[in-house]
C-alpha cells in the first residue's frame, strides 16, 4: 500500500545532506579525495497524517556514515550515506519502538550542484506489534518521485500490514 506519508526519515536524510553538501562543501581549486564523516540526525517528533484514519507522531535517532566524491574541479558529484535508523511511533492507543534497521541513501548532483538523484535501499521500518507479528518494509524509495515525511513502504518492494501498524497505535 502506497500513500502521500511513506517518505519518512530516509527522505529527512536525503533533505538535510543535501542542504548541508551546498553549505560544508565549496568548490575547491583540485580534486579532493573522497570525505567521511559519521554524525546522529534527531528527527521529531513529526505529526503523521494519511497513513491510519488518525494522526500520530514519530521520532527517530538516525546515526549516518557519510562519504562524499568530488569531481576534478572539487565539486560534490555524489553523497553515499550508511543509516541504521530507530522510531518511536505515538498514537493515541499506544507505542511503538522499531528495532534498528538499516538502508543505504545514494545522492547525485550534476556539474553544477544540482541534485539529479535521490535513492534509498535498505529496510524502511521494522517493529514489533503488540499482536507478535512483524510489521517490516524494505525496498528502493525513489524520492524525487515522492513527497511524504516518512516511508512505511518503498515504492518498489514490500510494505508491512499497515492495518495492524495502525491498530496498535490506536490511530
Amino acid at each position: 500500500m502506497h500513500s502521500k506519508c511513506e517518505e519518512g526519515s530516509v527522505r529527512r536524510i536525503a533533505f538535510v545532506v543535501a542542504s548541508l553538501a551546498f553549505a560544508l562543501f565549496p568548490v575547491q581549486a583540485s580534486a579532493a579525495t573522497p570525505t567521511i564523516q559519521h554524525y546522529t540526525i534527531l528527527g521529531g517528533p513529526s505529526t503523521i497524517s494519511g497513513v491510519c484514519a488518525g494522526d500520530f507522531t514519530a521520532s527517530s535517532v538516525i546515526p549516518v556514515t557519510e562519504t562524499d566524491y568530488f569531481d576534478s574541479n572539487g565539486n560534490v558529484v555524489r553523497i553515499s550515506l550508511h543509516a541504521t535508523e530507530t522510531d518511536t511511533f505515538v498514537g493515541p492507543g499506544g507505542t511503538l519502538t522499531s528495532y534498528p534497521y538499516q538502508y543505504e541513501v545514494e545522492l547525485t548532483f550534476d556539474s553544477v550542484g544540482n541534485l539529479v538523484g535521490a535513492f534509498a535501499n535498505g529496510q524502511t521500518l521494522k517493529v514489533r506489534l503488540p499482536n507478535g507479528s512483524l510489521f517490516e518494509s524494505a525496498g528502493r524509495v525513489d524520492f524525487l518521485a515522492q513527497t511524504a515525511p516518512f516511508v512505511f513502504g518503498p515504492l518498489f518492494g514490500h510494505t508491512g500490514n499497515l492495518t495492524a501498524f495502525c491498530s496498535a497505535l490506536g490511530a
